[in-house]
């Protein structure tokens, strides 16, 4: 090798050096910048402070439910807060249930660090993925450590919002499922939507009841207690909805409508449809409007959900108003007492037979209902709730309801169903004295690498703010604690942030009804029975 070659090396080697060094100072740099020094221990012991520092920099990939317009744009207003305030770069994918099946997946390959999502949102079902206490098959994939009781959840500042019953759902299906390893975030409750412009809920603050309808003329507004068949109407009506319940005379829903029509050339804006309280009501409410009320068939895949929680609601409320004789449908006299019975049952059955042998009765009722039910429109295997409950009078410019409208069509997920551009008409909804819940939590899976940038986020979806801005963006309901109060004000949590901004409680059970409205948890452990029990019974 002559000069000329040497240097030349030489020259190579020294440009090989100063690249390797440049290469090494870019992976301390982004080393630091990501920071994740903080172990399991250290997030739940650590002061806030610390967290925050430690999560700076870093950048998180989360599930999220983003099938809407405007989940979509609470998801940006998360992207901005984050970035801006946090110094925390968040994307997102997928659904609970799909993302925890991806998490277990992870770790079945090995994958026990670097997991593809830092936090993880969805309702109880995505449990069953990431937590097993069957004998041979048991696993726990979520950041579920604990220090003197205390979990992840607990180290969040926030989290002094959430209600006292915040884990009642999840701690009661999921078995060995640990307190503070799962933070509450929305929920879903069994409601029923209907078009105000053609029925009443309340008329002055007076509820007006499944059959008495409220019609209107030029110059008056009456009440008429009415049933399939009666007396024809002809313009006779009482002047209070509390005389016209207790009239003896019963007017024929067909002879209203028609005279409303002749008289007027259009039902609507002239008469106004009473709507039932409870499942019991909703039976007798079905024969007057027939065909006028509709749910999903249960093998329709996009709305499995929505039917177990009509199932679940009703095993809540409704009993044989003849249990020796095992006839007609009454609401239980004791709503508590039911409800108790209701889960000691549930906590032993194992098998279809015995789920059969105790709650068979939902599956008789369903099917005495569905005499007078829509299933022209509810029962197809296709079609999303929304479209669905689009069948509404005044959602097609029908004017009068008939074989392809309803009245009432039922709804869970509020955020989905409740949209003003998912339908053509006017919507509102309500819920029966007895309503399902189905809670949606936050989960961190143990193999991601961002744990503290994953805690900093679940803090900022509990903080007051964010939680009203959730609920306005996408008509989601809250779960925080309003009546309790934040850091450095006077007034109570739903004054300084929800009274002005929630306006419309048309979509959701009015907060002053929570204390007359028997709210339950599915029990979703029951799910596949259900399932498989109800396809059985309609021949699928």
């Amino acid at each position: 090798m002559d000069g000329t070659q040497k240097k030349i090396v030489a020259v190579v080697a020294a440009l090989l050096i100063v690249i390797v060094a440049i290469a090494g100072v870019f992976v301390l740099t982004k080393e630091s910048s990501s920071n994740d020094e903080l172990n399991d221990e250290d997030l739940i012991t650590s002061d806030w402070q610390a967290i925050l520092n430690d999560a700076k920099g870093q950048s998180i990939e989360i599930a999220f439910y983003e099938a809407d317009t405007q989940t979509k744009q609470f998801l940006a207003y998360m992207k901005d807060e984050m970035k801006s305030k946090y110094d925390i770069s968040v994307s997102w994918s997928e659904y609970g249930p799909v993302a925890t099946g991806i998490v277990k997946n992870e770790f079945k390959n090995g994958v026990t660090t670097g997991g593809k999502y830092d936090l993880i949102w969805g309702d109880t079902t995505m449990f069953a993925n990431v937590i097993s206490t069957v004998s041979g098959a048991e696993y726990d994939y979520i950041f579920d450590k604990t220090v003197d009781g205390k979990g992840w959840v607990n180290a969040l500042p926030n989290s002094k919002y959430l209600s006292d019953h915040a884990e009642d759902m999840v701690s009661s299906i999921v078995s060995g499922y640990k307190s503070g390893s799962a933070a509450e975030f929305s929920n879903g409750e069994t409601m029923y939507i209907y078009n105000p412009d053609y029925s009443v809920y309340q008329y002055n603050n007076e509820k007006v009841p499944y059959n008495v309808v409220m019609v209107k003329d030029e110059d008056n507004t009456g009440f008429v207690k009415v049933g399939y068949t009666g007396s024809l109407y002809n313009n006779q009506y009482e002047s209070t909805i509390s005389a016209a319940s207790s009239s003896s005379t019963v007017y024929s829903i067909l002879s209203v409508r028609q005279y409303m029509t002749s008289n007027f050339g259009t039902v609507q804006g002239h008469v106004f449809f009473g709507l039932p309280d409870n499942f019991s009501d909703l039976y007798q409410w079905a024969q007057i409007y027939r065909g006028q009320f509709t749910y999903p068939d249960a093998t329709n895949s996009s709305a499995t959900f929505h039917t177990n929680l009509i199932l679940s609601a009703i095993m809540y409320e409704l009993q044989y108003e003849n249990q020796t004789a095992k006839t007609g449908w009454a609401v239980a006299e004791d709503k508590d007492l039911n409800i108790e019975r209701v889960d000691k049952a549930l906590a032993s059955i194992s098998s279809k037979e015995e789920f059969t042998a105790e709650f068979g009765y939902l599956y008789n009722y369903l099917a005495d209902l569905d005499k007078y039910t829509n299933k022209s429109i509810g029962y197809n295997k296709t079609g999303t709730v929304s479209e669905i409950n689009g069948k509404m009078i005044g959602c097609n410019n029908e004017k009068d309801y008939g074989s392809g409208t309803v009245l009432i069509g039922l709804t869970t997920v509020a955020s989905v169903d409740m949209r003003t551009d998912a339908y053509a008409c006017s919507i509102a909804a309500y819920a029966f004295d007895s309503c399902c819940s189905s809670q949606y939590y936050l989960l961190i899976p143990d193999n991601s690498s961002h744990k503290s940038a994953a805690m900093v986020l679940a803090n900022w979806m509990l903080e007051p703010s964010v939680q009203a801005e959730f609920y306005l963006l996408t008509g989601n309901s809250f779960n925080i604690d309003t009546s309790k109060t934040a850091d450095g004000d006077s007034a109570d949590i739903w004054t300084t942030y929800f009274a002005d901004g929630v306006s419309d409680w048309t979509r959701y059970v009015p907060i002053d009804r929570h204390n007359e409205v028997t709210i339950v948890g599915q029990p979703l452990g029951k799910a596949s029975l259900m399932d498989t029990i109800w396809h059985e019974r309609i021949g699928n």
